[in-house]
């Protein structure tokens, strides 16, 4: 997989260059975290700029007790989202641990090179990515440059939608809102 994400990021980067405008990363969940991850990687990797949504750069202790199916790879762990928003109608196991490996990955080689301008937005009740932990990583890896906002969902929205859902208005409200 990070092949794959290294062979688009150079080929948005030839592009970038001949059209003279910035490289801009913009990654949701997993995605930012494999953006993230692509930075520390590869040494020739930069972004001018990074946009995240509820990034994977850590798990909720809920999230990890998946990884007691980690011997049945090909099994695929249902999706709790809207059925108009699934791309797939769930996620393998070899997904979830290529997931693990990457966040250990991240925990482990977090560094300076991270500290680019970065907008950050997550809902504080998400349930998959820990918003207490993201703010920590933020701290302890002195990522000044990175800024919090928190979506706030629509009160009229109800339960049945995820947290870690933050991409439309069906998923947030119209007049949801942000700090």
């Amino acid at each position: 997989m990070v092949e794959e994400i290294y062979t688009a990021y150079l080929k948005v980067r030839q592009r970038a260059y001949k059209k003279r405008v910035p490289v801009f990363f913009v990654g949701y969940s997993l995605g930012g975290l494999m953006g993230c991850d692509l930075l520390l990687l590869q040494h020739d990797v930069s972004y001018d700029r990074m946009v995240l949504f509820a990034p994977a750069l850590s798990i909720t202790v809920e999230g990890y007790l998946l990884k007691a199916l980690m011997p049945f790879p090909n099994m695929v762990i249902d999706s709790l989202s809207p059925i108009y928003y699934r791309s797939n109608m769930g996620t393998p196991m070899a997904a979830y641990k290529a997931l693990f490996e990457a966040v250990d990955h991240f925990n482990k080689n977090a560094n300076d090179k991270l500290n680019i301008p970065t907008l950050i937005f997550i809902d504080e009740k998400d349930e998959f990515v820990p918003f207490v932990k993201l703010n920590e990583i933020i701290t302890q890896r002195k990522l000044d440059r990175w800024q919090v906002h928190v979506v706030r969902k629509d009160s009229h929205i109800g339960e049945n939608v995820s947290y870690h859902l933050i991409i439309d208005n069906d998923s947030v409200g119209p007049q949801s809102g942000s700090r």
